[in-house]
């Protein structure tokens, strides 16, 4: 399938795993390894489990080959509805 972007290049889509069902205390919490941040230097990347998690990481690094990916646990971060995209956004003043 060609994806074309606004200005007509072709955008490149990667497949990232979902880490599938993640249960919190409350209930399925919603878990994905897409709600990464993107920093100078670096690629901070939510997992819950080693797989699919190191296979987000791997597909992630080809994605960013300029910068370290780093995967971090991320379910207690979860439990308040985000992670590390999410919890590193403005504040309203």
């Amino acid at each position: 399938m060609r994806v074309l972007g606004a200005e007509g290049r072709q955008l490149k889509v990667v497949r990232i795993p979902s880490p599938g069902w993640i249960d919190g205390d409350d209930g399925p919490i919603p878990a994905s390894h897409m709600n990464f941040l993107i920093a100078n230097t670096a690629v901070i990347v939510p997992v819950y489990a080693d797989q699919p998690g190191q296979f987000a990481v791997g597909a992630l690094k080809e994605v960013f080959p300029d910068r370290e990916v780093i995967g971090l646990p991320s379910r207690a971060i979860l439990t308040g509805g985000g992670s590390f995209h999410c919890i590193t956004q403005q504040e309203p003043a």
